[in-house]
């Protein structure tokens, strides 16, 4: 299947472009609200919007509910005209406390937070609503194209975005974010009437409902998908994949939460640079991960899991390390950029491991459980690495995420359930 016919295909074509722009539109608020936050006060501000962002991931598992029992195009629709006018009041604040007014954090907060719980319930009636618009064998094509273009927007815009808000400011991020999702609202609007061939196996029309069935009451799936969770949880216990390797991952996935978050200060007050620095380096990370993704599975081919998974993940940390020291532009660039790549090495390598060790019909349950466990980590490292922050300084917390990420390396290799070689 080409690309280029699915590009051809007026439906598809409308979605593909609309979701670039917006992810774009979203990568531009992520620089410019991060930086806002370093520039205002003390480090504990940053992580403390770092998490407003980062904690609906958590309630990512009911999601979908919403995804299954409303209108799709219009639900997605709805958010993206609701998150416009919600990133247009952000700018509004800001530019007001920029214009000599008082600076107020709460509003904020609430308002990053109510757009990224929204993203949450966007995502799954995305990847729901493909199989309306393309044919069952391209539904495939259709998923890589859009990841791919997705997570290539988002590292190309957060090096555009530093560039942007050097010439327009924060508050011009903040109106193009809210532009192109307006943007991605109308290519919705324009789709025309979706494909009705998931009719022929699981009898559903373009809302994603059963025809002459009443709904099953939401509050009782939410108690079926609580019952998942919590056998979720326990199969993710049993499973030494799992239980012996994510104690170690997890405060790991906080430490490195905390660098992520702290990187506009780090920029401020270490590199002495602005947000165009920021932004390179925010983006040079992203490239490093897509890269660091698309070559893990060859790796994996020909060593074990713990060597690829543990080698490179003490690569990863000498690379944090070497960010650290440095105060030189370029070599903090290649050094970010280079521990991004071995940070995207780990994850396949883990996830492909779970899904070819436990049974199939419970990988859901299971990765549920995984994903909710995971998202606790990163804000929880982003709000205690910007009390620390305050309290001991900067430097020491990425020295200290260094050797924690270096430390679970070092485990990785020792690690006798990371011991096997993926299916070539």
């Amino acid at each position: 299947m080409h690309y280029w016919q699915l590009l051809a295909e007026r439906n598809y074509r409308l979605l593909w472009t609309g979701q670039l722009l917006s992810t774009m539109g979203g990568a531009f608020a992520s620089i410019g609200l991060l930086w806002y936050a370093a520039s205002i006060g003390p480090y504990n501000i940053v992580g403390l919007m770092g998490a407003a962002s980062a904690i609906p991931s958590v309630f990512g598992f009911l999601a979908g509910i919403a995804a299954d029992r409303v209108d799709r195009r219009r639900l997605m629709l709805g958010i993206d005209i609701i998150c416009a006018g919600l990133v247009i009041c952000i700018a509004i604040i800001i530019a007001l406390s920029n214009s000599g007014g008082v600076i107020v954090i709460a509003p904020l907060l609430i308002l990053v937070f109510t757009i990224s719980l929204l993203g949450e319930f966007y995502e799954p009636a995305l990847f729901a609503y493909i199989p309306m618009l393309v044919d069952r064998e391209k539904i495939a094509s259709a998923n890589s194209l859009l990841n791919t273009g997705r997570e290539g927007m988002i590292a190309a815009a957060k090096i555009m975005a530093g560039i942007i808000a050097s010439l327009i400011g924060i508050t011009g991020l903040l109106v193009l974010n809210a532009l192109t999702d307006l943007f991605s609202a109308l290519s919705l609007y324009f789709i025309k009437a979706s494909h009705t061939h998931t009719k022929d196996t699981r009898n559903v029309d373009s809302a994603g409902s059963n025809p002459g069935q009443e709904h099953p009451r939401i509050t009782g799936d939410i108690k079926s998908i609580l019952v998942d969770l919590r056998e979720g949880f326990s199969m993710m216990w049993k499973s030494p994949l799992i239980s012996k390797v994510l104690p170690w991952t997890l405060p790991a996935n906080a430490m490195y939460g905390a660098a992520v978050v702290l990187m506009p200060s780090w920029v401020i007050h270490r590199l002495d640079g602005n947000i165009s620095l920021y932004g390179i380096i925010m983006g040079g990370g992203m490239f490093g991960i897509m890269m660091g993704t698309l070559i893990a599975p060859l790796l994996a081919r020909y060593y074990t899991a713990n060597f690829v998974m543990g080698i490179f993940t003490v690569v990863e940390a000498v690379f944090l390390l070497l960010f650290a020291i440095t105060h030189n532009h370029v070599l903090a660039i290649i050094f970010f950029s280079l521990m991004g790549f071995f940070d995207g090495l780990s994850s396949p390598i883990y996830f492909s491991l779970i899904q070819i060790q436990l049974p199939e019909e419970r990988l859901g349950q299971v990765f549920g459980s995984l994903m909710t466990f995971l998202a606790l980590g990163q804000p929880i490292g982003m709000v205690v690495g910007g009390m620390l922050a305050d309290k001991i300084g900067l430097a020491p917390v990425y020295y200290s995420a260094s050797i924690l990420i270096g430390s679970v390396g070092v485990f990785f290799i020792t690690s006798k359930p990371l011991r096997v070689r993926l299916p070539s």
